[in-house]
């Protein structure tokens, strides 16, 4: 028998490629890890705006395979080291996981749920479950539009139409992403306050973000 290479190589080299042809066609910087020094994560990502390299970087982990994924929903699984690795890391970092069947890719920060869950470095769970939600996907729209102005520390950018997707839907986390950009960007649509309205008068209090209250008492 001859050399063989594993299947698994090259599914996981798709998805990296996946994810640099994304930040490259932002015209932002793919700093592949090495396998060999891959102690948990793929690549450093630095940010350019335009032609503006802005000195600022986050790192990625890449997961490659239809099983991190359902009809709904994604999974970002790890171990305990990596938890306390990425939870000590000096750069943001985010979990790409990447669906051959479908080529696409949903991505998660992943500094900021062990930030919000420290608990969860020693407990676990270590895995992130997050919906296959238009947010997540990770595709050239959210790069520019969510997860640069993230790393940057600006204002999220979401055109109208994609805000009231988001603020209308049913997923929280969309939802309280869009409220943060229309009351910013869109409060003097009359539409949007169309959508609040229609928000108070058909949904739940807990169905919605209590933000809300104070974006209103913001734009008073």
């Amino acid at each position: 028998m001859g050399m063989t290479k594993l299947l698994s190589s090259a599914m996981a080299k798709t998805g990296v490629n996946y994810v640099r042809n994304i930040v490259e066609s932002s015209n932002s910087i793919f700093h592949e890890v090495h396998q060999e020094n891959d102690f948990g994560v793929d690549a450093h990502v630095e940010l350019v705006e335009c032609t503006d390299v802005k000195g600022k970087l986050f790192a990625i982990q890449i997961k490659s395979g239809s099983s991190y994924c359902n009809k709904n929903s994604f999974y970002f699984s790890a171990t305990k080291d990596h938890f306390e690795y990425w939870a000590a890391h000096s750069l943001p970092v985010l979990g790409v996981v990447y669906d051959p069947n479908v080529n696409k890719g949903y991505w998660v920060n992943v500094t900021e749920h062990i930030r919000n869950r420290n608990f969860s470095i020693d407990e676990g769970p270590y895995r992130i479950i997050k919906r296959r939600t238009e947010m997540h996907t990770f595709n050239f729209d959210t790069f520019e539009g969510i997860i640069k102005p993230t790393i940057l520390g600006n204002q999220i950018k979401l055109s109208f139409n994609q805000a009231r997707r988001f603020f209308l839907s049913d997923d929280y986390s969309q939802h309280i992403l869009a409220l943060d950009v229309l009351t910013h960007e869109y409060s003097d649509k009359p539409i949007f306050w169309e959508d609040l309205f229609y928000i108070f008068r058909n949904r739940s209090a807990f169905s919605f973000s209590e933000a809300i209250v104070y974006c209103l008492a913001d734009l008073a």
